[in-house]
């Protein structure tokens, strides 16, 4: 019985890789820029796939930092959500992106950007992948920066707990009318 290739852990890279090839394959189109392409193609290569945890680990972060690492991830998922929130800018039934938008990045650029906008304009259960994922890393950063930047004063959770013994009463006879 032949094996089945082992699936990528969701919420890693390596499984955010393979749902945006599924998505490029499905839409025709390219979604990501050649350096992100080039990015999630060492990531993928770096994750040997009968390697124990702690290696699998290792060579994630290894790849992560090649890829440009947690700076560069939240810079590339800001560029997207960023562009995502262009929706407004555009109307569902455009097929080309604004004038505007190739006079100032492009014409690479401005498709880029128009089709994830146009990504945007789709209900959510219907969107890719990837911008949930961006909003996701988006979101792990905002937690980041504020934990880092409110220390949290050390807490020592005392209960305090008072066993008393009972008092003994002497016990009150009544007297019984004969």
């Amino acid at each position: 019985m032949p094996s089945t290739p082992k699936q990528p852990r969701r919420g890693s890279f390596a499984h955010a890789a393979r749902e945006i090839r599924v998505l490029e394959e499905a839409s025709g189109q390219s979604l990501l820029t050649p350096e992100i392409r080039a990015a999630l193609a060492k990531v993928d290569r770096a994750l040997p796939k009968d390697a124990k945890p702690l290696a699998r680990a290792k060579a994630a972060d290894v790849a992560q930092a090649e890829a440009g690492g947690y700076e560069r991830v939240t810079e590339l998922a800001q560029g997207i959500v960023e562009a995502g929130l262009s929706f407004a800018d555009i109307s569902p039934a455009d097929v080309a992106p604004p004038v505007k938008w190739v006079q100032a990045l492009g014409t690479e650029e401005a498709e880029r950007k128009f089709r994830l906008a146009r990504m945007a304009w789709l209900p959510s259960r219907e969107s890719p992948a990837g911008l949930g994922i961006a909003v996701d890393i988006l979101k792990m950063d905002a937690k980041v920066k504020a934990a880092s930047k409110t220390p949290t004063a050390p807490t020592l959770n005392i209960a305090i707990q008072m066993n008393m013994s009972p008092v003994d009463y002497p016990e009150i006879v009544e007297a019984v009318d004969e």
